[in-house]
C-alpha cells in the first residue's frame, strides 16, 4: 500500500510528459514524498499512520488492568501473557489495551516483590481519528490534501533529480540545497504538514 500510487501521480498535474523521468525515479520520488510527509508531521514516530500497519510489540506489566502500546491501536490481532492467549478478554481504546475484569499479571505486594509479566501484542496500528475514513477491513481512503502534499514533495524531488542531471559536471552545484530550499518555501506543503501534525501526549487519560 502507498499514500499515492504511481498511476495516480502519472494522472496528476505534477506529471510532465516532456520530462524524461523514469519509472524507478517516480517510485523513488513518491517513496521520498511519503517518508517526508510522515516524518515532517511527527506521525511516523508516534505511529499515526494513515494506512494500518500490523506489528508485534512486547510490553511489560506489573499487574495493572491496562497497558499502554507505543502506537494507537486500531484492531487487536492477538494478546499473549506469558504465552497464554487472552485476546478475547481484551478491548482497546487509543494507545491502551484493557483486560476485562482482570489484570496483566499479578500486582506486587511491595516494591521488593515486583516482577514484570511479558505481554506480547500483535495489532493493527494507526490513526484512529474520525477524519480518517476506513472500511470494515481497515482499508483507508487517503484524504486528497495528503495525496496532493505527497505528490508535491515528489515533484520537488524529481526537479532536484533533473538539476543533478543538468549540473552533474559542475563542482559548485549544491543539489542538496536546491532539493530542500524549494520545499521549505512551498506554502501548500507547509500548510498540509501543519494541519496533519501530531505531537507526543503521554498523559494518563491519553485516549487519542
Amino acid at each position: 500500500m502507498a499514500l499515492v500510487t504511481l498511476a495516480e501521480f502519472k494522472d496528476s498535474v505534477y506529471s510532465d510528459a516532456n520530462r524524461s523521468w523514469t519509472t524507478p525515479q517516480l517510485q523513488q520520488a513518491l517513496s521520498f514524498g511519503e517518508s517526508r510527509f510522515y516524518s515532517g508531521t511527527g506521525r511516523d514516530k508516534l505511529g499515526f499512520w494513515l494506512e494500518p500497519r500490523e506489528l508485534s510489540v512486547t510490553l511489560h506489566s506489573t499487574g495493572l488492568p491496562s497497558i499502554r502500546c507505543p502506537f494507537p491501536v486500531l484492531e487487536l490481532v492477538a494478546v499473549l501473557v506469558d504465552g497464554s492467549d487472552i485476546t478475547s478478554e481484551c478491548k482497546h481504546k487509543g494507545n491502551y489495551i484493557f483486560r476485562n475484569g482482570s489484570t496483566f499479571g499479578v500486582a506486587p505486594a511491595s516494591v521488593e516483590t515486583m516482577t514484570y509479566v511479558d505481554v506480547e501484542v500483535t495489532a493493527k496500528f494507526g490513526d484512529s481519528s474520525p477524519r480518517i475514513v476506513r472500511d470494515v477491513d481497515q482499508m483507508t481512503t487517503i484524504p486528497w490534501d495528503v495525496k496532493d502534499c505527497v505528490m508535491r514533495i515528489a515533484w520537488h524531488w524529481l526537479k532536484r533529480e533533473r538539476i543533478e542531471v543538468d549540473q552533474g559536471s559542475s563542482r559548485n552545484a549544491d543539489t542538496t540545497k536546491v532539493r530542500f530550499a524549494d520545499m521549505s518555501r512551498d506554502t501548500q506543503i507547509r500548510s498540509v504538514m501543519a494541519d496533519w501534525s501530531k505531537v507526543e501526549n503521554t498523559g494518563a487519560f491519553d485516549w487519542r
